[in-house]
């Protein structure tokens, strides 16, 4: 899995998901072919934690292979909002 900006362009913090059907080359460390993207998305004008504080948040939730494992199982959408929305709730509520 990969991650990802802070941008004047971005009016308010929002997270995107994307599983990829054909896993692609990455310049990863493990040399794995990655199958899924985020990318956080953060108004440049935010608290300078803000971003932080999600990428964060997210990579603690990351690294556990049960985590990973919910989100590439899930069948909906709304599953995998659900998912990453409570994982990342108390990183944005500070």
């Amino acid at each position: 899995m990969q991650i990802n900006g802070k941008t004047n362009v971005v009016k308010q913090i929002s997270v995107s998901f994307a599983h990829l059907v054909k896993p692609i080359e990455w310049q990863s460390l493990d040399l794995e072919k990655v199958d899924s993207i985020f990318q956080l998305a953060v108004p440049e004008s935010s608290k300078g934690d803000e971003y932080l504080k999600l990428l964060s948040a997210l990579s603690r939730k990351l690294i556990h292979p049960e985590f990973r494992e919910q989100i590439r199982n899930s069948d909906t959408s709304e599953q995998i909002i659900d998912l990453i929305g409570n994982s990342l709730l108390d990183a944005v509520k500070g």
